[in-house]
């Protein structure tokens, strides 16, 4: 099991966490103890590489799916209605239209 801190999604956390406060859904007391967590998330892996390579693997398939939700939702380009070898292609040429976009 890796354990990481990612700095951007620790003030994101702390920004939710902190409108909650505001809110009177949490307690500055209660804010502590999560602030403690925030940013931290763990991945579970059987490889037996370094921590940087199991992070790096995360954040690229992190890049692939967000490609994957602008082409879906952006581009209005589902392939689910197309057979596999044209799904292939259909997808290849809105990715090459969507990295140009």
């Amino acid at each position: 099991m890796y354990l990481f801190l990612d700095p951007r999604l620790k003030g994101v956390q702390e920004d939710w966490l902190l409108g909650r406060v505001a809110e009177g859904k949490l307690s500055m007391v209660e804010f502590k103890v999560k602030q403690r967590l925030a940013g931290v998330f763990g991945l579970l892996s059987d490889l037996d590489v370094e921590p940087r390579v199991v992070y790096g693997q995360y954040k690229a398939r992190e890049e692939i799916e967000q490609a994957f939700d602008f082409m879906k939702n952006y581009l209005e380009a589902d392939c689910t209605c197309l057979g596999d070898d044209d799904a292939r292609g259909f997808c290849g040429g809105v990715f090459g239209v969507a990295f140009v976009f």
